[in-house]
């Protein structure tokens, strides 16, 4: 495109403070998703703060039996996953050693992660980390520590989709994982070839979980966190939206993340083709905090939904032909 035809950007800011009423009115009608990413907060490394992904790359170095000096300073996943295919190595071998390295970390849900759960008008959650620290934070926060948030996991060889919709009966917090979650199995990705699968598996028809996306299309996305690049981000709003994103629409979509706001290339496309798309400069954990106050301030510290509240935890066995409703009913 020559200098002449490049379209202008926008001069006012992709963010207007005066949105936090309008994004408290669709929570409270229940009509935002939040969708987190692994990049939404840290953990402690070695006395240092890292995110998650970093973490489980550096202990998974000697566990490999990789040379460390063959690797960048602060190693990605799939930096050490490469090494060690070229090494000719089993990817099959990388996925229980990541298993073992997360669960005998046994981090705590950090606070971004409680704050969002303590947001009780928030049913449906995806998650594109493979970590279970957000099933985890909303388990202490509405179940006392207790397993009582409903799971779906998705991967190209295997489609799992919600069983309800949230206007229909998803009455139980719901995290999605939509990369995948943790297990022996290769069942996420550890690569960047990885992700790009997940990608594009997720645009087609037969292998989309189609009840999932029907949520993403007609509600509210909050994007926390994520780590897309520039036309990864465009192509997952995208795929959630299914359309043009400059056609008209009602909802809206927020990022707040550490590289959004950075990225001149998506700012421009935001601001000329998807303005209904805001980001939020300041980043994840400062973007949550402030919601999270503002919604303290309009409903209250209370988590637990009348739903959440009087939800009797179903047996880890239901008898055949009965469904979670008769058993409510029972009082099991």
């Amino acid at each position: 495109m020559a200098p002449a035809d490049v379209i202008a950007v926008p001069s006012e800011p992709l963010w207007d403070e005066g949105i936090w009423d309008e994004l408290l009115a669709y929570i409270e009608e229940e009509r935002v998703v939040p969708i987190i990413g692994s990049a939404s907060f840290t953990v402690t490394n070695e006395g240092r703060q890292s995110s998650l992904e970093c973490y489980v790359a550096e202990r998974l170095v000697p566990r490999l039996g990789l040379p460390p000096d063959a690797l960048p300073a602060a190693p990605t996943l799939n930096d050490v996953v490469l090494l060690h295919l070229r090494r000719n190595g089993r990817r099959e071998a990388v996925y229980p050693r990541i298993r073992d390295i997360v669960r005998e970390a046994a981090f705590t849900p950090p606070k971004i992660l409680r704050r969002l759960a303590e947001i009780r008008q928030f049913n449906l959650f995806v998650t594109t980390a493979f970590d279970p620290l957000l099933e985890a934070a909303i388990n202490d926060v509405r179940f006392d520590g207790k397993t009582g948030t409903q799971t779906f996991a998705y991967a190209p060889n295997k489609v799992q989709d919600l069983e309800k919709t949230v206007g229909v009966g998803l009455k139980r917090p719901t995290v999605y994982y939509l990369f995948g979650r943790l297990s022996a199995s290769p069942t996420f990705p550890i690569t960047d070839e990885d992700l790009l699968e997940f990608l594009y598996a997720l645009q087609s028809e037969s292998l989309r979980p189609a009840r999932l996306f029907d949520e993403l299309e007609k509600n509210h996305l909050l994007i926390v966190g994520g780590t897309f690049s520039d036309w990864v981000a465009r192509m997952f709003l995208r795929n959630a939206k299914r359309r043009r994103l400059s056609d008209p629409r009602e909802v809206v979509e927020i990022l707040a993340d550490d590289r959004s706001g950075k990225d001149p290339g998506l700012i421009a496309f935001l601001g000329n083709f998807s303005p209904r798309t805001k980001i939020f400069h300041a980043g994840a954990e400062a973007f949550v905090e402030a919601l999270w106050e503002q919604w303290r301030q309009r409903f209250g510290t209370a988590t637990g939904s009348p739903e959440a509240t009087q939800w009797a935890l179903p047996p880890i066995e239901m008898p055949d032909g009965c469904d979670i409703y008769q058993l409510c009913a029972r009082g099991l």
